[in-house]
């Protein structure tokens, strides 16, 4: 067994503590919550409904309810040079109307999550298509439920 020069085993420790470092700038943090993403959930869907009311000429919006989000599939991405999650799952909604109560179990969804600079705020990120552009534009809302 040869005997290393003590520059090269320094030199070899530096390239490999830089390699260490470089790597921990891509790591993907801990995606959402199933609380964060029940609560995009709740304003996705209420800006959807906030949307069709007029065109329903509907006074007032039905509750909605949404139960056991189960989240099957988590997809690191970048939203708008943020970290972001596509987040996939199924979860129930009770939508309570003045004379029935309407149930569906395991319905499907897909979101996006964008986790903000000091990673302790989450956004609702939403996909814009704008005509002539290669890339996704966002809007995103505030996740303002802090009990998760």
């Amino acid at each position: 067994m040869t005997k290393l020069p003590s520059k090269l085993i320094i030199v070899q420790s530096f390239a490999a503590m830089f390699l260490v470092v470089l790597s921990g700038c891509t790591v993907i943090g801990p995606g959402p919550t199933p609380g964060v993403v029940q609560e995009g959930l709740r304003m996705q869907l209420s800006q959807t409904q906030a949307q069709l009311l007029p065109q329903l000429q509907i006074s007032s919006a039905p509750e909605l309810e949404i139960t056991r989000v189960k989240i099957s599939a988590q997809k690191p991405m970048m939203i708008e040079d943020l970290q972001g999650f596509q987040v996939e799952g199924f979860y129930d909604l009770k939508v309570k109307l003045p004379k029935q109560v309407i149930k569906q179990n395991k319905k499907s969804f897909k979101l996006y999550i964008q986790r903000q600079k000091q990673a302790q705020t989450w956004r609702l990120a939403r996909p814009i298509k704008v005509a002539g552009e290669q890339t996704d534009k966002w809007t995103t809302y505030a996740i303002l439920d802090f009990r998760f």
